[in-house]
């Protein structure tokens, strides 16, 4: 070996990490492209509901109200203002003892019930969920600003053909009645 080169990587190792480097680089810019058919079934009717009638697979152009529930980012912090305002026991206010009528907590929030527009704040999905699905939308050619939305838009719903609800959602519908 030559004197000061013992301690130096080979040349090879250089560029393999160069290269490693790279290509982690260009595997980022580039998002993956997303899968709208790729779902899992979470419930399914095996059978018929008793009194049901099956009448065979849905006219396609016929017209259904679908409607979407989507996860509520802080759900929790509702339940927890609700106990709040709820209970005058609750452990975070309690009233002193002391002839002063202040009490110890400034922010006590008994009696001081949400308003609407608090309560959509704490319902509301969270923003990449409302941008996921925004996608999915239009990736099924529906625009998200037509279909109607609740205050808090947890709950999404239009009007779809029978045909459009079965490509949105990878399954076939059937016509029923009671």
């Amino acid at each position: 070996m030559q004197a000061g080169r013992a301690d130096t990587p080979p040349l090879s190792m250089f560029w393999s990490a160069v290269l490693s480097l790279a290509l982690v680089q260009i595997s980022l810019s580039r998002p993956l492209p997303k899968r709208w058919d790729d779902f899992s079934v979470k419930h399914s009717w095996t059978e018929i509901p008793r009194g049901w009638a099956l009448h065979g697979p849905a006219p396609a152009d016929h017209s259904m109200d679908m409607r979407i529930g989507l996860k509520q980012d802080r759900l929790h912090e509702l339940i927890s203002s609700l106990y709040e305002v709820s209970d005058p026991s609750h452990e975070r206010y309690v009233v002193p003892t002391s002839s002063c009528a202040r009490w110890l907590n400034n922010d006590n929030r008994y009696g001081a019930h949400l308003s609407a527009e608090e309560v959509q704040a704490l319902v509301a999905p969270h923003p990449d969920t409302l941008q996921l699905v925004d996608s999915w939308l239009t990736h099924h050619d529906i625009n998200p600003s037509s279909v109607h939305r609740s205050g808090g838009s947890d709950l999404i719903m239009l009007r779809v053909s029978v045909a459009q609800a079965e490509r949105m959602l990878g399954r076939t519908h059937s016509s029923c009645s009671l």
